[in-house]
């Protein structure tokens, strides 16, 4: 069946008026149930949410507007098409038989609503080029590009297994770092190549039984050595959950320049979600999500498991900075604190993430401060007393006080 969609328009032809986010959230609920119910063959959706009738039977209308035909190949490059195993807004994941080598393979096809669209088009064989120069022990690989009188597609490596999320969550600590590891040194290899990935997430990393994980599906993939991009304005390229704060700007506000940093933000959300069972950011609405990507410090991860080692929250936090300046530089950086984790050394991440959480809640008692001296709770010698320690706080320069704000703070 089709993936569930990330989001839904806030409007649907027919109806202009602006959903608050309770219908919102309604509507994306019926939506799904639709499309579950129609891969089984059950249209009972209509019955079970009357008063979304509406909007339902527009979206569908879209829907059958823009898939005229879903009916799977026989072949692709001379390989019998077996099953659908995965779908996505640009097209669709065949599974099919290599009869001559006896193996199973993926092939991956652009959505036939695509086939004039050449911008579409052009980022889907974007994908396919950048995948097939790419040789790394942790990266798909590509076998062949289809034949130019067939639909356009590209054939690949078949992997078995489940998103990093899920295979990671019986490992301990050790191994979730060295799993993180291999994907960070991936995503280096990927930027040494000239290509940042843009769309970093548990379910573009496979992992099989062996722990190996492997990246996969670079159809957002950015090419460094040609600086056209791919993306119409305004379009939001990558699953909202992991965007960086430059992906979440520049889906609002028009086209933004990426680096590799933005993928170093990406690893940190996915690396939370390994440490957490749940993803840094959310949001009622995928413009509240955008906003809080852009402007929120996630919850620190002890907060959500006291025994996440302090180590990996800073490697966390670190690659989760807004600035791209205050992040890894490179993924190699990442990958390198995530080793000296692994070595029980002292990792080089300290996170500006704590600075702010106490800058914060200084001010806060400062302004309780101010309020207690007017009120005369405190004397004037006991105002200038606590304020001065509190003053203390905020001194970067003393080693001590730093050690001691990272040692207390949780």
């Amino acid at each position: 069946p089709a993936q569930r969609p990330e989001a839904l328009p806030r409007a649907v032809p027919g109806d202009r008026r602006l959903m608050d986010e309770a219908r919102e959230r309604q509507l994306a609920e019926a939506l799904a149930d639709l499309m579950d119910g129609k891969a089984r063959g059950d249209a009972s959706t209509l019955t079970r949410f009357p008063e979304l009738a509406g909007e339902l039977d527009a979206l569908a209308e879209i829907d059958r507007a823009i898939e005229p035909d879903l009916a799977l190949p026989e072949r692709l490059s001379g390989h019998k098409v077996l099953a659908e195993i995965g779908a996505g807004g640009m097209g669709r994941v065949l599974l099919a038989q290599d009869e001559a080598l006896g193996r199973k393979v993926a092939i991956k096809t652009l959505a036939p609503r695509y086939a004039e669209d050449a911008m579409v088009r052009a980022r889907f064989m974007n994908e396919a080029r950048a995948m097939a120069r790419l040789n790394h022990p942790n990266i798909v690989r590509i076998y062949r590009l289809g034949a130019a009188d067939e639909p356009p597609h590209f054939v690949m490596e078949y992997l078995e297994g489940a998103p990093l999320t899920a295979a990671a969550r019986s490992l301990t600590w050790q191994q979730k770092a060295g799993m993180m590891l291999k994907v960070a040194l991936a995503v280096h290899f990927l930027h040494a190549q000239g290509i940042i990935h843009r769309d970093l997430k548990p379910g573009n990393i496979l992992v099989g039984p062996d722990l190996e994980p492997k990246l996969l599906d670079f159809g957002l993939a950015l090419d460094l050595g040609d600086r056209e991009r791919l993306s119409r304005i305004g379009e939001i390229a990558g699953t909202p959950e992991y965007l960086s704060p430059e992906q979440a700007a520049g889906a609002q506000d028009g086209v933004r320049k990426l680096d590799a940093r933005s993928d170093v933000f990406s690893l940190g959300a996915v690396l939370y979600e390994v440490l957490t069972g749940e993803p840094p950011f959310g949001g009622g609405t995928v413009a509240s999500l955008l906003e809080n990507i852009r402007t929120q410090d996630p919850p620190l991860p002890r907060r959500a498991n006291a025994a996440i080692p302090r180590d990996l929250q800073n490697i966390c936090l670190k690659a989760l900075e807004k600035d791209p300046a205050g992040r890894y530089a490179t993924a190699r950086e990442m990958a390198d604190d995530l080793r000296r984790f692994q070595a029980g050394e002292a990792v080089h991440a300290e996170p500006a993430a704590y600075a702010r959480l106490i800058a914060g809640k200084v001010g806060q008692h400062l302004r309780d401060l101010e309020g207690w001296r007017i009120e005369q709770i405190v004397s004037d010698d006991e105002y200038h007393g606590l304020r001065t320690r509190y003053q203390r706080l905020l001194e970067r320069e003393d080693a001590w006080i730093l050690e001691a704000r990272r040692l207390t703070l949780p």
